[in-house]
């Protein structure tokens, strides 16, 4: 009889995990681990360097930029992508709302699975994508003094 590892099979349940493989799943829950966080845990800081990937198997978080709520997060949802994508300094904070089951990876096992994962590739641009969008929107949204430079982004 064989075993499922538990961890594949929280991750089969998320979103940004569904078109996944089988050997696609097993692969990343090898590189990462599972960890409890408090309501009120810091899980990334704006403005630090990032070291890891986080995703949220269960509750939910708060992302702020400059002290300014601009979105929530909940179970499938990640953060800290840009960061090791691009080697800089966090964008935002993301705070646990409630007590938080995560999966996190660091910088090296998240490398590991972009260029091992082609289906969780296509899943993260296109949360990259939307994120983008929905930044453009809010962006669009605010007065026109508040925007970068006084400028509309375009």
């Amino acid at each position: 009889m064989r075993t499922v590892d538990p961890t594949v099979a929280r991750l089969r349940q998320l979103s940004l995990f569904a078109t996944c493989s089988e050997k696609e799943l097993q692969f990343i829950a090898r590189r990462g681990i599972e960890h409890r966080s408090a309501a009120g845990a810091v899980l990334l800081q704006e403005g630090r360097s990032g070291h890891q990937f986080v995703v949220i198997a269960q509750g939910s978080a708060v992302v702020s930029i400059g002290g300014r709520e601009v979105a929530r997060l909940g179970p499938g949802e990640c953060c800290g992508e840009v960061a090791l994508l691009d080697h800089g300094d966090r964008t935002a904070s993301v705070v646990a709302e409630t007590e938080l089951l995560v999966w996190v990876c660091s910088a090296q096992e998240f490398a590991e699975i972009i260029d091992s994962c082609p289906t969780l590739v296509r899943r993260l641009l296109g949360v990259l994508a939307e994120r983008t969008r929905s930044t453009y929107r809010q962006q669009q949204l605010r007065p026109t003094t508040e925007r970068a430079g006084g400028c509309a982004l375009i």
